[in-house]
């Protein structure tokens, strides 16, 4: 079994901080690139999507279990409501939203390559973190059978 908080400095907490950090270079790289306030109607619309999907992850999560670092923190407990009842990873999905609107308002070939690159990025990150999730939460397994990653489920299942 995992440690509930993996230990600073030991190799799965290194890989955890290589994951934020390239997730937080591809957003910097994003931002420096072109323009991050919306001009347009549909950028806008997808930046306050990407708004409100994350203040309500945060209210779902609480402040207290949220953190960048894919390790659980060490008083985690498994989420399932809120959009996590539809998706497993909504402030990845908030991050992609985000920066589909400084895409739409800027669209040059090297930030299509950089918001490609975070979408496997965050794709690998989810993966990891799920690894970590499912020693930490047994129930882990059947949520992710349950629930979709990055894409909500519209329609209930019957």
């Amino acid at each position: 079994m995992v440690e509930a908080e993996e230990q600073k400095g030991s190799p799965s907490w290194l890989r955890g901080c290589a994951w934020v950090c390239m997730q937080l270079a591809l957003l910097v790289a994003l931002a420096v690139t072109g323009s991050v306030v919306p001009r347009s109607a549909v950028a806008l619309l997808l930046c306050l999507a990407a708004i409100g999907l994350a203040l309500w992850a945060v209210v779902a999560v609480r402040l207290s279990n949220l953190r960048i670092h894919p390790a659980p923190a060490l008083k985690a407990r498994l989420v399932r409501h809120g959009p996590y009842a539809r998706l497993r990873h909504p402030m990845y999905l908030s991050l992609l939203l985000l920066t589909a609107g400084w895409l739409y308002d800027t669209p040059t070939g090297l930030r299509v390559a950089l918001w490609v690159a975070l979408i496997i990025v965050l794709v690998g990150k989810a993966r990891y973190e799920e690894g970590l999730l499912m020693q930490r939460f047994p129930e882990y397994a059947a949520y992710r059978r349950e629930t979709l990653g990055l894409l909500p489920r519209i329609v209930a299942r019957r």
